[in-house]
């Protein structure tokens, strides 16, 4: 059989096979079929089911100096009861997170409340749910609350961060926290192992002006801070580029020796910030040579390096750093 017959039949096939599918009677069979689907559908969601749903629990405002001994529950599991098509609807979306305020217990250390799940969430839960749902059990029936007292040390914050800032733009300043320590609360032997509080990482890119962030505090596992935040400011303007002649010294020379230097200053340029830019003075540069050091050369040139600069300068960098020295005996 050739390739033309083979096309042919399949194509034969295809044209019945068509023409039974589009036939009246299966089209009938298969609106029926649908029909019939969607009655049983319409039925089934009629019905009364139950279900579980969950929400999850947030706990607030335990006092500070208090620690729960136990585990609390993360989730409350409602059994409910509701029609089908509500019921879907309800399992098919992520609750509210339920609030229990500690606050309102008057806790006090070594003191065990057990607080009634379905009391204390109920209208809650029933404002959240349709009003044709039916609570019928809580998972826990209740939840234990028991606490300890804790120690407090006040501690200095420390700031994470990773700031990047546009050209020519610097850190005029050191970064200020507020409040630059917190209350540390804890068991007495952990708290004694700890130095310090850092904030959360502070990320910013291309920054061109002073930038203040409120940091919440990451403390030390089974402890916790107080206040829980602070804020951080980091101070920042334009830098621009300026230098200054600054004189170099040998230090250790004898009394009848004459170390002559060319040149005997060399220029040293930096970046400085627009509100210091008039404080800059050479004289807080320092380049220094030790005696000795040209006793063992073996030439009468030497490079110079910059000691000091002022802390409030950017890239100071000596633009010329070799110089030549000649060293001159009087009577």
């Amino acid at each position: 059989m050739d390739n033309s017959s083979e096309e042919l039949e399949v194509r034969s096939l295809w044209s019945r096979l068509k023409a039974f599918l589009f036939s009246r009677n299966v089209l009938v069979f298969l609106l029926s079929l649908l029909l019939s689907f969607c009655l049983w559908l319409l039925v089934s969601l009629n019905k009364n089911y139950e279900a579980n749903t969950v929400f999850p629990v947030r706990y607030e405002n335990l006092a500070a100096d208090l620690e729960c001994t136990m585990d609390l529950p993360e989730t409350i599991e409602v059994k409910i009861k509701d029609k089908g098509l509500s019921l879907a609807r309800e399992l098919g979306r992520q609750q509210d997170t339920l609030v229990l305020d500690l606050s309102e217990y008057n806790l006090q250390a070594d003191r065990k409340v057990t607080l009634n799940t379905a009391r204390v969430f109920e209208k809650r839960i029933h404002d959240l749910l349709p009003p044709t749902t039916v609570v019928l059990d809580y998972y826990p029936a209740t939840i234990t609350l028991e606490q300890v007292q804790l120690e407090s040390k006040r501690v200095p914050v420390r700031a994470r961060t990773k700031l990047g800032y546009a050209k020519q733009y610097y850190a005029s300043d050191s970064l200020t926290i507020t409040p630059d320590s917190v209350s540390l609360f804890g068991h007495r032997k952990v708290l004694d192992t700890i130095p310090c509080v850092y904030t959360s990482l502070i990320e910013e890119n291309n920054i061109k002006d002073t930038l203040q962030w409120r940091a919440s505090l990451q403390p030390p596992k089974h402890t916790k801070a107080r206040p829980g935040y602070v804020l951080v400011t980091a101070p920042v303007e334009f830098f621009t580029e300026d230098s200054r002649n600054v004189p170099i010294h040998v230090n250790n020379v004898p009394k009848s020796v004459v170390v002559k230097l060319l040149p005997s200053e060399v220029n040293v340029t930096y970046l400085v910030g627009i509100s210091r830019f008039k404080e800059v003075n050479a004289n807080e540069f320092s380049i220094q040579i030790e005696y000795e050091e040209l006793l063992r050369s073996n030439s009468n040139r030497h490079t110079v390096q910059l000691q000091e600069a002022p802390d409030y300068v950017r890239n100071p960098k000596i633009v010329q750093n070799e110089i030549q020295w000649v060293i001159q005996v009087t009577d």
